[in-house]
């Protein structure tokens, strides 16, 4: 709105300049030498807006800018060789003249302040939300945070958008959706039983984008047929690919977009790669290496939160103590490595032989307790026998 006044004034500015220079035809070029130049740098200052309303706020390019100073530095000129022509004339001429001189220099420098100023405020906005997407990462809890965080990061830098995060799971053989569907998102049906490869930024390990209408030589299995546009920004985390960053629009993302994507995924990459490590080493603290159950310490945890648990709601628990017999003489006739063999054989008869809702644990050596609630003792004796 300020550069719309600005150019408005700066019109009746020349309109006035001509009357006043009446017939003076050294005047008069003079003159349209100035609105000459003035319209050229208002079509670079358009362009620019017209760039702002469609692709957000950016820099100003190399080269515009360049112009723009030649224009500035030539209307300069041709204002200078206004003033000299003032100054030889009669002195009513000189009043009227000169007083539209400083009214022209006035109002376009109102108009590329204007300009500059919308640059400006736009800028220090994108910023400070930099600025707050950068401080939240730092007291995230979870990866699984951190992705809701960085959803909804990207959808506020890129008007318009749908952002989901697919990450690999803990096995790294399906990719799954970290940040919640839509009951009615075209992405459920393709995500059932998905693999990383099944997604094409994962798997070339670069970002894939898509126009609606599109037809490209490779197409991704789960974004290929969804409506819109979209692009898909792998998620590299310590320099392995963990899923990918998946922006959807009604239309097709702009260059832009896709650089403001980029630019979050790289920024949150570093708190990601944090979280991570540290889930995984809270896991290995927590479980056997060996037979991959959960350790003595995990075993303390859950037998006072199942029996909290149970004391809360007035239901039974049952525990079961388990110790292999003669296991010294598997390790006195075959060796240890045989030995570790059988406990991972017995790990995994145990964790399939129980419910989703019981627990098992290694507790040292060769012994492992099971903890089943909502089971009375009787029940206990049916589990026991049947593990044995």
């Amino acid at each position: 709105a300020p550069y719309g006044r600005g150019r408005r004034a700066f019109d009746s500015a020349i309109a006035s300049a001509r009357a006043a220079a009446g017939d003076d035809a050294a005047m008069v070029r003079t003159i349209a030498a100035q609105e000459d130049v003035a319209r050229s740098w208002q079509g670079l200052a358009e362009g620019e807006l017209a760039l702002t309303k469609t692709r957000g706020f950016r820099h100003a390019s190399i080269p515009s800018a360049l112009q723009r100073k030649a224009l500035m530095d030539r209307f300069r000129i041709l204002e200078k060789r206004f003033e000299r022509m003032i100054e030889v004339h009669r002195a009513g001429q000189l009043r009227n003249a000169g007083t539209v001189a400083v009214v022209v220099s006035l109002v376009l420098g109102l108009a590329f302040g204007a300009f500059g100023a919308l640059l400006i405020r736009r800028g220090r906005a994108s910023r400070r939300r930099d600025q707050e997407f950068a401080e939240d990462l730092q007291v995230m809890r979870s990866e699984s945070e951190a992705h809701r965080l960085l959803r909804e990061h990207v959808e506020r830098q890129v008007r318009g958008s749908r952002v989901i995060v697919l990450t690999r799971n803990n096995s790294a053989d399906r990719l799954e959706a970290s940040t919640a569907l839509g009951a009615d998102d075209p992405l459920l049906s393709p995500l059932e039983g998905a693999v990383p490869e099944s997604c094409m930024a994962v798997r070339l390990a670069r970002p894939q984008s898509r126009s609606d209408g599109g037809d490209p030589l490779m197409s991704c299995d789960l974004c290929g047929k969804s409506p819109g546009g979209s692009l898909c920004q792998p998620l590299l985390v310590g320099g392995e690919v963990l899923g990918s960053v998946l922006l959807r629009k009604a239309s097709t993302p702009t260059p832009s977009e896709g650089e403001r994507l980029a630019q979050s995924v790289s920024r949150a990459a570093p708190a990601l790669a944090n979280l991570r490590n540290l889930a995984i080493a809270e896991a290995r603290a927590h479980t056997d290496p060996l037979t991959s159950l959960p350790n003595k310490r995990s075993i303390q945890d859950n037998v006072h939160r199942l029996h909290a648990h149970a004391a809360r709601t007035d239901s039974p628990l049952s525990a079961l103590v388990i110790d292999l017999d003669h296991f010294k003489r598997i390790n006195d006739t075959y060796g240890h490595e045989r030995g570790d063999q059988a406990l991972a054989a017995v790990a995994e008869a145990l964790s399939n032989g129980l419910r989703r809702s019981d627990f098992v644990g290694r507790m040292g050596g060769e012994e492992f307790i099971v903890l089943l609630p909502d089971t009375d003792g009787d029940a206990a004796q049916g589990v026991a026998e049947n593990l044995r």
